[in-house]
């Protein structure tokens, strides 16, 4: 049994958590009996390492983890082989699917399996390296301390990820390895032992199980992700910066929803569930966990007629080569403000795949490892452009544009028509009078605005103030400035909280911020005045994807240009916000390459959430 104190409001109590914890242990068991299960029990034993990391100190159920630790040890002692991918260093891994770095070496500190994470957090250590396939540290001999394990007849052993000094700068870093004993196994001679690295990055409980499995909505989802850490309704309501009141007026539908009364057994019922989630390696779903977008120093580049270098991301799926050039489309994207070649949101894979596109990801001058054009203006953006698709031998393009991104997709269907099959417009920048008109201005818009009429020089200043020394702490500090007074915005934490999205945004922030963020800067000054066109084209068609809660472009903006245009879908989303694009991509590509109705403007209000 589990002791509990008290928890927000509720009495001083003991709660009984046997028959749970009983059943826990029977699935563990029942996995470890299957020969190929053994998956599931690392799966497991990570998410054990997680909660019991991840929980605050005086938690009342920081201990759990522990107790169940030991359960998984013995479960994986009864099994009795390992995959069969472990043989082979260079097989896919199935340890890919582990929600972290994870891999397995035997005594001498030799990887015999390993998945990506590990590899990539391997490669971006100063301690920790793989030399000719064995693991090893700078601050510690790993042979070592592996062998006073086995000599100990211990079951694991954590270790300090790097030497801590009083530089080491302690956010968002990984902070330990842990290693697990896997006892001798049928066709195996030597020891072999699971180590995972953790991060305080790790997802303490999944916002999608939570939905997907109680039909919880976004700001519910959010509430439990939250009073799991926080443990009180008080401190829950503080963390999101919302009423009391209104938390335990969520707190009533949840506890509903999950078939409890009180907090106790909701934090308990969600820390064990998340403990046993674990999707099928063997499923072709489970491949959207990785990020498209590769490592900056991927990209392709052309030189241009004047000289100037132009970076780009051509990217098509490793399993579209049935397609022939002749029958592939392509999509030019257009990214937006603080963005990159690295534009493309995770979870995009499956449809890129699907249907056998090639997406180009072109970075403007100034942006990643393009280089800059003093006074540029649109047009200018459009010669290079022509100037890409002749390289590359591509005759037309469907055009897909975030955010200010829409100011160059405009453009195009100006100065470059011929090469423009359609247009989608996500969260897209519109006509400066657009966003005067539409009521009420957004603030960013009016501050952009008053800033460009009266202090253009203070901008980026005002830039590099507002996001500091780090890109990494801006990121988190997104995070204090949502209140989740609506669903959108509950959303947006949700997303902004995930790994996948935090990771796949911090690559793009620092690609797009190479050369420094006056490229930023210019881009404000440049698409915020007047500029050096007007759209007129109604001949290209566009699509528009926006959500009525968007406060960086107000969605009566984007209905007051869709009127001058030649638009076939207006898609309000209700309750969505300038997130849309990551949230919404695969929808996006499926109606710019699947179009049916050209003829007249429909306004689609999709509520989703």
């Amino acid at each position: 049994m589990i002791e509990l104190l008290t928890i927000g409001n509720d009495t001083p109590q003991i709660d009984d958590t046997t028959a749970d914890e009983a059943q826990l242990i029977k699935l563990i068991y029942r996995f470890a009996n299957k020969k190929d299960e053994w998956f599931n029990l690392l799966l497991s034993l990570s998410n054990c390492i997680s909660i019991s990391e991840s929980l605050p100190a005086d938690h009342p159920y920081q201990d759990i983890s522990d107790r169940l630790l030991a359960h998984l040890k013995n479960a994986i002692k009864i099994s009795t082989r390992l995959s069969s991918n472990s043989k082979h260093i260079k097989a896919e891994s199935v340890l890919n699917f582990i929600p972290m770095g994870a891999g397995i070496i035997d005594r001498m500190g030799r990887i015999v399996e390993v998945n990506q994470q590990a590899h990539t957090i391997i490669e971006q250590s100063d301690t920790w390296t793989i030399n000719q396939n064995y693991l090893q540290a700078q601050h510690l001999n790993l042979e070592k301390q592996i062998s006073a394990l086995y000599n100990s007849g211990g079951n694991f052993l954590v270790l300090p990820f790097e030497q801590k000094t009083e530089n080491t700068p302690t956010q968002n870093k990984v902070q330990s390895l842990h290693i697990t004993q896997i006892p001798n196994q049928q066709d195996s001679t030597t020891e072999q032992y699971y180590f995972c690295f953790h991060s305080n990055q790790t997802e303490l409980v999944s916002i999608d199980l939570l939905k997907q499995h109680y039909q919880l909505t976004e700001t519910e989802a959010l509430v439990v992700t939250t009073l799991v850490n926080e443990v009180s309704s008080k401190k829950t309501a503080l963390k999101l910066k919302l009423k009391e009141t209104t938390i335990r007026g969520h707190l009533s539908n949840i506890y509903i929803k999950l078939d409890v009364k009180r907090k106790p057994e909701l934090i308990r019922k969600v820390l064990l569930h998340s403990l046993l989630s674990n999707p099928t390696p063997q499923t072709t779903e489970v491949q959207n966990l990785k990020l498209v977008t590769p490592n900056t120093s991927g990209n392709s580049f052309i030189f241009l007629r004047d000289g100037r270098k132009l970076s780009y991301l051509d990217y098509q799926s490793s399993e579209t080569d049935t397609k022939t050039p002749k029958d592939q489309q392509v999509i030019l994207l257009l990214h937006n403000l603080m963005g990159s070649a690295c534009e493309i949101p995770p979870d995009s894979e499956p449809v890129i795949r699907e249907h056998g596109l090639r997406i180009i990801v072109p970075e403007r001058p100034g942006y990643g490892d393009s280089d800059p054009k003093p006074h540029r203006n649109h047009q200018d953006f459009c010669n290079d452009i022509k100037e890409l698709l002749n390289t590359l031998k591509i005759e037309k393009v469907n055009v897909i544009a975030h955010s200010i991104g829409g100011v160059y997709a405009l453009a195009l269907a100006e100065f470059i028509p011929e090469r423009i099959i359609r247009i989608a417009m996500v969260n897209a920048a519109t006509r400066i009078d657009d966003m005067r008109l539409a009521k009420p201005v957004p603030i960013l818009v009016t501050a952009v605005l008053q800033s460009i009429r009266f202090a253009p020089f203070l901008i980026e200043l005002i830039l590099k103030m507002a996001i500091g020394k780090d890109l990494e702490e801006f990121y988190e500090q997104q995070l204090t400035y949502i209140r989740p007074t609506v669903e959108g915005r509950a959303a947006d934490i949700n997303l902004l909280k995930t790994r996948n999205y935090r990771d796949y945004s911090i690559l793009n922030l620092k690609q797009s911020s190479k050369q420094g963020i006056s490229a930023w800067a210019n881009e404000l000054k440049l698409s915020f005045s007047k500029w050096d066109f007007e759209p007129s084209n109604t001949q290209i068609e566009y699509q528009f994807w926006h959500g009525d809660q968007d406060d960086v472009i107000s969605i009566q903006a984007a209905k007051r240009l869709a009127k001058d245009l030649n638009t076939s879908n207006f898609n309000h989303i209700n309750d969505e916000t300038h997130f849309l694009f990551a949230r919404y991509f695969n929808q996006v590509i499926e109606q710019l390459i699947n179009v049916t109705n050209t003829s007249t403007v429909s306004e689609r209000c999709l509520d989703i959430h």
